[in-house]
C-alpha cells in the first residue's frame, strides 16, 4: 500500500507538501491501526490535522470506524446508496457548517457559494462527454470490484486484518462518493 501512495501522492506532489504529509501522516497511524488496533496509532492520525485542516473529515470517519469497526455489509450497502446519490442539498451544507463552527462555515462558504456553484455547473456543461464518461467509469469500477472482491473471495475476509482494511476502504468510498457531489469537492 505504501508504494501505491507513493506513486500517487508523492511527498513532494503537486498539492504541495503540507496535503502530501497530512496524507502520509494519516495513511501510516489508519494502516497501523486496522493491523494491529492500538490507541496510539489514532493520536498518530490525528495529527495529521495539524499538519492539514482537511483531514478533519477523514478523522471524523476513522472515529465512525472506531465505533462501528467491521460492518462490510452495512458500508458496502451504504457505498452502492450514496454511488447512485445524484445531488446534494447544499443549503443542508451549509447548516452543518454552521454547526461545525466559524473555521468550517468559512471553509464551506467558499464551495457552497451560488456563484461557485453556478461557475462550476456552467464549465462542468464545457467538458467534452468522454471526460464525464471516463469519471463515471472509474467510479462504476471501482465500486463493482470493491463488491466482486467481497463475494467472490469471503474466505479472505475471515481474516481480521483484511475484513478491516476492507471495511474502512468502503466508509472512504461512500465519504468519497457524498464529497464529490460538492461543488469542487471531486
Amino acid at each position: 500500500f505504501f508504494i501505491l501512495l507513493a506513486r500517487v501522492n508523492p511527498i513532494n506532489g503537486i498539492n504541495g507538501f503540507l496535503m502530501s504529509a497530512a496524507a502520509w501522516i494519516f495513511a501510516t497511524g489508519v494502516l497501523n491501526y486496522l493491523h494491529k488496533p492500538n490507541y496510539k496509532f489514532v493520536i498518530v492520525s490525528a495529527c495529521s490535522v495539524l499538519v492539514h485542516f482537511s483531514y478533519i473529515p477523514l478523522l471524523a470517519l476513522f472515529a465512525i470506524y472506531g465505533i462501528f469497526k467491521n460492518r462490510a455489509k452495512i458500508y458496502g450497502i451504504l457505498a452502492i446508496l450514496t454511488f447512485f446519490s445524484a445531488e446534494l442539498n447544499i443549503a443542508q451544507v451549509r447548516e452543518y457548517a454552521n454547526f461545525l463552527g466559524t473555521a468550517s462555515e468559512v471553509k464551506l462558504a467558499a464551495y457552497t457559494h451560488e456563484e461557485h456553484i453556478e461557475d462550476v455547473a456552467t464549465s462542468a456543461e464545457k467538458v467534452v462527454w468522454y471526460i464525464q464518461f471516463i469519471e463515471n467509469g472509474i467510479k462504476c469500477f471501482v465500486l463493482i470490484t470493491l463488491l466482486l472482491v467481497f463475494y467472490k473471495t469471503r474466505a479472505i475476509f475471515k481474516s481480521k486484518i483484511t475484513a478491516s482494511f476492507y471495511s474502512f476502504t468502503l466508509l472512504i468510498l461512500s465519504f468519497a462518493n457524498i464529497s464529490s457531489l460538492l461543488p469542487s469537492g471531486s
